[in-house]
């Protein structure tokens, strides 16, 4: 009996030790259809569905918004409080990078990187018909001996190689709008080229960096199926200090016809196609940036020729200004920024050499500077390149010399030592047996 009660206590203490034994995930601990990991023998963690965040998947998630201007974050502060983290936006930041903090919005960290993404460690691939920007947002307790990052969210925002409202120095200088008019829907792009012959290789690249006194010529066209009726008028181009076309204006194209004394316009409201050329030029004040605008219009050529082409000044006169009913029917089209440099600026075609040239972080554009001269620069490069080849032989020389000198002198040694080993042994040769 005695046995017995003392098998009956070891089960129960057992049962015991299992039941506080018993895996962390058994209660359940992850809330909105959560899933539960152990990750040891009384810790778990919980693998939240998309619409969830936190421990226990009982917050919300960082939003991410990829905008044309801005790619903004949120994240709820009290992700970062329940894991145990101090609550201070100096300690919330882009990965990698200074000056990139967030501030407190509403219970919430916000950061943002404007989408011209030379900044806040945005790094960028390209892929076939797209441009991916990934980053991320850590937590980190700045310190002069170790960091520990902990990984808030992972961004990822993939733009159409097409979006030129980004136009920085890895965003093509290419601009796709879709607009609706009476007639339909239509799409129409921009693109600038280096000379009026319209060619691919003609087109300005990546770095949208222009010389005051370049030729720029500008080409609209619509890439809609088009009947041959219905063309493409531009009713108004100029250029602005602004993205949005405010700011210091300077005018192109007015009322369709030419306004500036460099432009000359090639076709407008012939066809799908409206192309124009203009020298560049320079702002009267510091600034060395431009944007280029355009306010388009399909327009039907047969019924109103006169509102789709440039008249003469008898002829604008006697017609009408552009009607409203066009007014309601265009939209503006844009592309930049553009830098202008000083004429006889050397521009590299390799993106990787014009370090020093674009303004970056690491040396930045001075308005004003020339860092790559087109004459004078070039000479000392190469005055500097040949210094230092005649350096090099040089020093190669003297090395090449104390190397055959010492291999000379141990050599010499090898044969002293060689000459009176043999001697020695014809010495002992010689000796008389006894």
């Amino acid at each position: 009996m005695t046995w017995r009660k003392f098998n009956v206590s070891v089960l129960l203490c057992l049962l015991l030790a299992l039941q506080g034994l018993a895996a962390p995930c058994d209660s359940n601990p992850c809330e909105n259809n959560g899933e539960c990991v152990v990750t040891s023998a009384s810790e778990y963690s919980c693998i939240c569905p998309s619409n969830f965040a936190g421990i226990h998947c009982n917050l919300p998630p960082p939003t991410v918004v990829c905008g044309e201007e801005f790619i903004e974050v949120s994240i709820d502060k009290r992700i970062v409080i329940e894991q145990g983290l101090a609550d201070d936006t100096n300690n919330v930041y882009f990965k990698g990078t200074t000056g990139c903090n967030a501030e407190d919005r509403n219970g919430a960290y916000h950061l943002s990187v404007a989408a011209r993404f030379g900044e806040c460690g945005i790094q960028v691939e390209q892929r076939e018909n797209s441009y991916m920007f990934k980053q991320q947002v850590v937590w980190n307790m700045i310190s002069t001996s170790v960091e520990r990052p902990t990984v808030l969210v992972d961004i990822t925002c993939n733009y159409t190689r097409d979006y030129a409202v980004l136009a920085g120095p890895i965003i093509p200088t290419v601009n796709k709008v879709d607009f609706q008019t009476s007639y339909g829907v239509f799409t129409v792009q921009m693109e600038l080229y280096r000379n009026q012959q319209f060619s691919e290789d003609a087109k300005f690249g990546r770095q949208l960096m222009i010389p005051i006194e370049q030729e720029v010529c500008v080409e609209q066209s619509l890439i809609n199926v088009m009947p041959d009726h219905l063309v493409l008028s531009l009713l108004r181009c100029w250029a602005s200090t602004v993205s949005d076309g405010t700011g210091d204006v300077h005018e192109l194209i007015s009322e369709k016809c030419a306004s500036d004394p460099t432009a000359l316009v090639m076709s407008n409201g012939q066809n799908d196609t409206a192309r124009f050329c203009f020298t560049m030029f320079k702002w009267r004040e510091s600034m060395n940036s431009v944007y280029l605008h355009c306010m388009v219009n399909v327009c039907n050529v047969t019924a109103y020729p006169e509102f789709c082409q440039c008249q003469s000044e008898r002829k604008k006169r006697n017609a009408p200004m552009t009607s409203e009913r066009q007014r309601r029917d265009s939209t503006m089209v844009s592309t930049g920024l553009i830098r202008i440099v000083p004429r006889g600026t050397v521009i590299l075609a390799d993106p990787g050499l014009n370090k020093g040239v674009l303004g970056t972080a690491e040396s930045p554009l001075i308005p004003g500077s020339n860092p790559v001269d087109g004459g004078g620069s070039n000479s000392t490069v190469l005055i500097a390149v040949g210094v230092v080849l005649v350096t090099a032989l040089i020093i190669l020389g003297v090395v090449i010399a104390v190397y055959v000198s010492h291999r000379r002198t141990n050599m010499k040694k090898k044969q002293r030592k060689r000459g009176k080993l043999a001697e020695m042994v014809n010495r002992r040769r010689q000796l008389p047996v006894a």
